[in-house]
């Protein structure tokens, strides 16, 4: 279906947004299209450049092959990949055990992300700032994702050194089925503001 729509895409020149990218042949055919000048615009979900090979957890489109992880982290660090995207999904507990797909990842999209990408050596952290926010807000054509007059005033402020345990208690989501609980993570939020105003801070929480 990417092969497809990429081409489609590439012979009608119609502009084709693919989401939760994950295998090493869709990213391939993005790529080639793109490439041909088609214009195409993707984005991975951090869940899939951080697990493979993980039959256990259910989530649509599945956790892929390392292949395909591996084929995704190249592909980010050659500019291919235009948004980094969380597919948040608070389900119940109840929702959760009769096998509904899909979990929350947005209070760890940063860490997840930064350990993978930015630790792991595959991107700067300006490219990861681009594929979270900058891109993101371009793409959707609202004005954020920069520090600009003109601009909402949403940023988040993130202590990169600090390396802390993901706990149940500690999430604000009313979903608790994360993939990364009791895990350790690096690059904690610290404040997020919204609009100028803070709604989020670590050692108040909720605002």
């Amino acid at each position: 279906m990417t092969l497809r729509d990429a081409y489609l895409s590439y012979k009608m020149e119609v502009p084709v947004h693919f989401s939760h990218v994950s295998t090493k042949g869709a990213i391939d055919a993005i790529r080639y299209f793109k490439d041909l000048g088609a214009n195409i615009t993707c984005e991975v979900t951090p869940h899939h450049i951080y697990f493979s090979d993980r039959n256990d957890l259910k989530v649509n489109p599945p956790i892929r092959k390392e292949k395909d992880r591996l084929a995704l982290l190249d592909m980010i660090k050659k500019g291919y990949v235009d948004c980094i995207a969380t597919d948040h999904a608070p389900h119940t507990k109840e929702e959760k055990e009769n096998g509904k797909p899909g979990f929350i990842g947005l209070e760890t999209a940063f860490s997840t992300s930064y350990m993978t990408l930015v630790k792991g050596g595959i991107i700067s952290l300006n490219d990861l700032i681009r594929l979270m926010s900058t891109n993101p807000s371009k793409l959707l054509e609202i004005k954020k994702g920069k520090i600009k007059e003109g601009y909402m005033a949403d940023f988040t402020l993130i202590d990169l050194d600090k390396i802390y345990e993901y706990k149940e208690e500690d999430i604000l989501s009313k979903s608790k089925n994360s993939l990364f609980l009791n895990q350790k993570l690096q690059g904690e939020i610290v404040r997020v503001y919204k609009k100028g105003i803070l709604k989020y801070d670590l050692n108040g929480k909720t605002l």
